[in-house]
């Protein structure tokens, strides 16, 4: 059983100038390793694949010493443009990293450690008085039990907080286990999960949640919004350390998938530092959402038994920045989608009858990490309404089986002006959909439309590091010509000097491609 801490917020240790501040995460179980950073220990943690470990550092290098219960005979750090050499002696590892990141260190053959350190631990203004809900106060149990209390706690603490008058009204959690249902966040409030504040969905209490649409590729299974903000809302912010655990492996056991977070036709929404686990569905779905921002988020998902567990998916929505994100999982971590008002999906979407979702135009992800068994970065491969204006830059892609993407697979709309920049592909070691590649533009499914279905695409600054175990891709479909691709700067694996043609970027079989310049 888990006890509540005393303090709300829990101590920073302080090493030298640079304070450390651990977050306890009590639905986990310790990993194999023990870790000390910049002379502080900071737990690790099994998600099945890998361990990571979760923390909040200040600005400056960070010092690890990690010990394991084997002698390691290797170990590398990523990102490897950071050039960080790690020192072996024994069952011990030591590494400066630069400073505060997301980095993966592979200890032995094929153990690895996760590093998530935020630069900076997110507090709000106060956490009790005026304008302030705290959740326990209102019966909120910090136990893991009560689902029923609990979340009707919850909820009362986010309408009172909507319906205040008070422009920085606050939801507080302070640390704590808490099984919630489904929740709904209103406008003109803020929700924030202190360290060690963990929200964890309980698929054996499946009764108590709202199914809002069934996913087809998996059976017909029943996905629910597990948080979800309120149609035609406005002004809404998460934030804080803590932690939304879909339970993914036990929700797919159960036969219950989750949208841990779904922000849907709502303006002006911000979502800074959460760490979203296990999802059993894709973790968050951006619908219909005007000016978001996604800041310091950690999608950690297993590559096994949960289902197709994306990261954050931006579907129909505008003026959308993801930043400092990480990604793992099965599927896509980081991803555009349009859909139909017909699609599984789109079952429980708030659309005029007849009507059709929204094109999906000006969204920016910027510096990403991805491990994945598909697509590091990609477009589609819905493609029901156009999508613009995307950019792709400063990413690291672990591993995947296609690293940059654009898939037309369902659909008649297009893509247009896309941006892949400063993209480092590390590792390409599965294989997907018979495909595993460095890159892949393709028109595989859907109609044909009035616009050629992949457009004005810039690939520029990439260094493949490991190319893949087939051909790079490059196919539309007869009169589905993909138009306008620009490749600059790509350095594929054994040279130093960019590629000068598609063979070089082992393109093979490139077929109804129009427009094509390479420098």
């Amino acid at each position: 059983m888990f006890t509540q801490p005393q303090q709300l917020v829990p101590p920073i240790a302080v090493s030298g100038s640079h304070p450390v501040t651990p977050h306890h995460i009590p639905s986990l179980k310790p990993g194999l390793f023990s870790m000390l950073v910049n002379g502080v220990p900071v737990a690790t943690y099994s998600n099945k694949d890998y361990d990571f470990s979760y923390l909040s550092v200040g600005h400056g290098p960070l010092h690890l010493e990690i010990s394991a219960s084997f002698l390691i005979n290797r170990a590398h750090v990523s990102p490897l443009k950071f050039d960080i050499t790690p020192t072996i002696s024994g069952d011990k590892l030591s590494a400066t990293l630069p400073g505060p990141g997301y980095y993966i260190i592979q200890i032995g053959a094929s153990n690895r450690l996760v590093v998530l350190a935020d630069s900076c631990l997110l507090h709000p203004t106060a956490s009790s008085g005026v304008g302030v809900w705290n959740v326990q106060g209102h019966g909120a149990a910090p136990d893991g039990t009560s689902i029923s209390l609990t979340t009707a706690a919850f909820q009362s603490c986010l309408d009172a907080a909507s319906a205040s008058s008070d422009p920085n009204a606050l939801v507080f959690v302070p640390p704590g286990l808490y099984a919630v249902g489904n929740l709904v966040l209103k406008s003109n409030s803020t929700l924030y999960l202190s360290p060690g504040a963990t929200l964890r969905f309980s698929p054996e209490e499946k009764g108590s949640y709202k199914i809002h649409w069934h996913k087809d590729s998996q059976g017909r299974r029943p996905i629910t919004w597990w948080i979800s903000t309120a149609f035609g809302s406005r002004n809404i912010r998460v934030f804080g350390s803590g932690v939304l655990d879909g339970n993914g492996v036990a929700a797919a056991r159960a036969g219950i998938g989750n949208n841990l977070l779904v922000p849907i036709a709502t303006d002006r929404f911000s979502c800074e530092g959460l760490l979203f686990l296990n999802s059993a569905s894709w973790a968050c779905t951006p619908i219909m959402v005007t000016d978001g921002t996604f800041r310091d988020c950690k999608f950690v998902n297993r590559f096994s038994e949960a289902g197709e567990n994306d990261g954050i998916d931006v579907m129909h929505s505008e003026n959308i920045v993801v930043s400092r994100a990480v990604g793992i999982g099965l599927d896509d971590p980081f991803s555009t989608k349009t859909w139909c008002s017909e699609s599984d999906i789109a079952a429980s979407w708030p659309l005029p009858d007849g009507g059709q979702p929204p094109a999906l135009r000006g969204v920016s992800f910027d510096d990403t990490l991805s491990w994945t068994i598909c697509f590091g970065i990609k477009v589609g491969a819905g493609m029901w309404s156009p999508q613009e204006d995307i950019a792709f830059r400063n990413a690291v892609v672990y591993d995947s089986s296609i690293a940059v993407g654009i898939h037309f697979h369902s659909g008649s709309s297009r893509a247009k002006g896309v941006l892949f920049e400063d993209i480092d592909v590390e590792n390409v070691t599965w294989t997907n959909m018979n495909i595993s590649c460095w890159c892949a533009l393709m028109v595989t499914g859907g109609g044909a439309g009035e616009e050629p279905p992949i457009q004005d695409v810039v690939v520029s600054d990439v260094l493949v590091r490991m190319s893949g175990r087939r051909h790079a891709v490059l196919a539309g479909q007869q009169g589905r010509a993909i138009e306008r691709v620009e490749f600059k700067s790509v350095v594929m694996p054994g040279s130093t000097r960019p590629a000068e043609t598609l063979e070089d970027m082992r393109f093979e079989g490139v077929k109804y491609v129009r427009n094509i310049t390479i420098s």
